[in-house]
């Protein structure tokens, strides 16, 4: 319920993990910020690995750069909040990032190898130039709200792009390919413009559509 700055460098990143011999994902809760929009917290150059939330926030003004989430049952999880997260890496995790009711920008990110990728409900959000692989599940899950995609690439994961009661969003210049299922899936979505982006070799569908109403 304060404020938090952790800055490391590249060289010497600062360390948030399990101290067991043997780590395995949920050796410890998570860092835990409540209530603390009065000022950002900056969360730069740190690695959060074996935990069951890395980082989990709720009311709170966080921004998280150049950062590595790793071998956790969840990377980030947040709600009510004003988030920015940027050039930053997901790896191994059973679920990489969960946001709901919140001002996100997600951008320049990696996410490789997690069970399921990013799971957005009820943001207002802007995902830019992320690359999201090896997703055993959704590589990118969007739920109501509104979302501006430009410039992405989910490629090889089971399935794609998730759309759904979308009621405005832009979704241009992706790269979506390559995923076992379906490439774009969107479902009762309106005001959507889709444009310029590539859906090759997916492996049911490039483009599923279901009461939807976009351009």
């Amino acid at each position: 319920q304060g404020v938090l700055t952790a800055k490391g460098t590249k060289e010497a990143p600062i360390i948030f993990r399990s101290a067991e011999t043997g780590r395995k994902p949920g050796d410890w809760d998570s860092v835990n910020l409540m209530n603390s929009d009065k000022a950002e917290n900056l969360l730069e150059n740190c690695s959060f690995e074996d935990a069951y939330r890395g980082l989990h926030f709720h009311y709170s003004t966080v921004k998280v750069a150049g950062s590595t989430f790793s071998n956790s049952y969840r990377g980030i999880q947040f709600q009510e909040s004003s988030v920015a997260i940027l050039d930053s890496d997901f790896t191994a995790n059973k679920s990489a990032v969960q946001g709901r009711d919140s001002a996100v920008r997600f951008a320049g990110n990696r996410l490789y190898d997690n069970h399921q990728g990013v799971n957005f409900f009820r943001n207002n959000l802007v995902f830019s130039a992320n690359r999201v692989s090896g997703s055993l599940k959704e590589g990118v899950r969007i739920r109501e709200g509104n979302a501006s995609l430009d410039n992405n690439n989910v490629t090889a994961n089971r399935q794609g792009v998730m759309v759904a009661d979308l009621y405005y969003g832009t979704m241009s210049n992706n790269v979506v390919a390559n995923n076992s299922e379906n490439g774009l899936a969107m479902r009762n979505v309106d005001n959507i413009n889709v444009s310029g982006n590539y859906l090759g070799r997916n492996g049911a569908n490039g483009l599923n559509l279901q009461d939807a109403r976009a351009d």
